[in-house]
């Protein structure tokens, strides 16, 4: 017998008891053997009082009974993934059992018809969500296109200015609709996470380190920095200086940023902005006047952006965020837009390895897997002796610690 909730013989089990729950358990199978991701949560209706326990008992949680008699739920994490119904999908006869000699002939076309890429689809085809949804013929056609479209128009041609996933849609599929939401836009998020070497779950900074934008008014960048902006349209705007002057941040949408020909800064400040993942070291810095960009974890196009017309000014940067390997692959991608003349990760690092040998937090097995992987495919990047001593020392360390290990030295 399986060791997982949603085994074969808890379902008969359950369902003996309580038919009802039969169809709410196809249903969300049925779901996961067509490629989509479940919700957090989902509302049942026509489930009884006994069908009501045994789902919850079959999902590990606590629903609610809602006025209109239905029934609300709320789904775990690691039951919203694949993994977890395979036997379910079995149970209810939705698992396909062609699907892998399918695949294995999908992907191997694919490689022909796009053979710079054939590393990025080996590693695509080991991916149960994307097996599962190329299982289907029509959702097969979709992903092919989807694939050679983002390979060849775009990646290809490092092409990584900024468009809608509307327009992306609207390019590949002649559909505006067709990305914004569903089982493609997650396929979407697949495929590019081959490439940006990030997980398929963090689709904002997937989408954010190709220029893939919900909305070019809501992507912005917020930042606090002494300039004034020229447009394509030759008007000029010095509002940011008046705020900096103020000791206020400011943000700029993408439409603005997108029509920014050039900026100025202000002379009387030092020309070094300091690139900042977290919000609460950012707030810190606008409070101590500090000129700064929030770049919210991985910086998205229009952080990028910013950067570069500031690199084109001439102003050089410091990047300070948390001492992993997140954080050194953030500085990373600062450093392609402007000069990183400082990582201050690094700095941190090197005085809590010997100054407070007991700061930070112990790295876990995935963490250091995943560094050690990293360092494997990017071994030049400019932090990559950093992440080494990261692992030798095998901690990191929060951003927000580095004010108290920065002392150390000071002292």
């Amino acid at each position: 017998m399986s060791d997982k909730p949603l085994n074969k013989t808890a379902l008969a089990a359950a369902i003996e008891k309580a038919p009802a729950v039969a169809d709410v358990l196809k249903k969300l199978a049925g779901k996961v053997a067509r490629g989509v991701r479940l919700p957090a949560s989902f509302t049942a209706r026509g489930l009884d009082y006994a069908a009501q326990r045994e789902l919850e008992h079959l999902l590990g949680t606590i629903g609610q009974r809602q006025p209109d008699g239905s029934f609300y739920v709320q789904l775990h994490e690691f039951l919203r993934g694949p993994e977890m119904w395979r036997e379910a999908m079995e149970y209810f006869g939705l698992a396909r059992e062609s699907r892998a000699d399918s695949s294995k002939d999908i992907f191997a076309r694919l490689k022909l018809l796009v053979p710079e890429a054939e590393e990025a689809i080996d590693l695509l085809s080991q991916r149960d969500e994307v097996l599962r949804f190329v299982a289907d013929s029509q959702n097969a056609k979709d992903w092919i296109r989807l694939f050679r479209h983002m390979i060849e128009k775009r990646l290809l041609r490092d092409d990584s200015s900024a468009i809608t996933l509307s327009q992306l849609g609207s390019d590949c599929f002649n559909d505006s609709k067709k990305l914004r939401t569903g089982p493609l836009r997650r396929q979407l998020t697949h495929i590019l996470s081959i490439f940006a070497d990030h997980h398929p779950n963090d689709e904002r900074t997937v989408f954010g380190h190709f220029g893939i934008i919900e909305n070019p008014y809501t992507t912005s960048v917020t930042a606090f920095i002494p300039i004034a902006f020229i447009t394509k349209a030759c008007r000029q705007f010095d509002f940011p200086r008046q705020l900096f002057d103020e000791g206020l941040a400011f943000q700029l949408p993408l439409e603005t940023m997108e029509n920014i020909l050039g900026v100025g800064w202000d002379r009387s400040v030092s020309m070094t902005v300091t690139t900042c993942e977290n919000a609460a070291p950012f707030a810190r810095m606008v409070e101590r006047r500090i000129p700064c960009v929030y770049t919210e974890g991985y910086p998205n196009y229009c952080v990028k952006r910013l950067l570069t017309v500031l690199h084109m000014a001439g102003v050089k940067c410091v990047h300070e965020g948390d001492a992993d390997l997140d954080g050194f692959n953030i500085a990373h991608e600062v450093s392609t837009c402007i000069d990183v003349k400082r990582v201050v990760a690094s700095d941190a690092l090197k005085i809590a390895m010997k100054a407070v040998p007991t700061a930070g937090i112990p790295l876990t097995d995935e963490q250091r897997v995943r560094a050690e992987s990293f360092l494997e495919c990017n071994p030049h990047c400019i932090c990559a002796n950093a992440i080494r001593q990261m692992l030798d020392w095998g901690r990191w360390i929060e951003q927000e610690s580095f004010e108290t290990i920065l002392a150390k030295e000071r002292r």
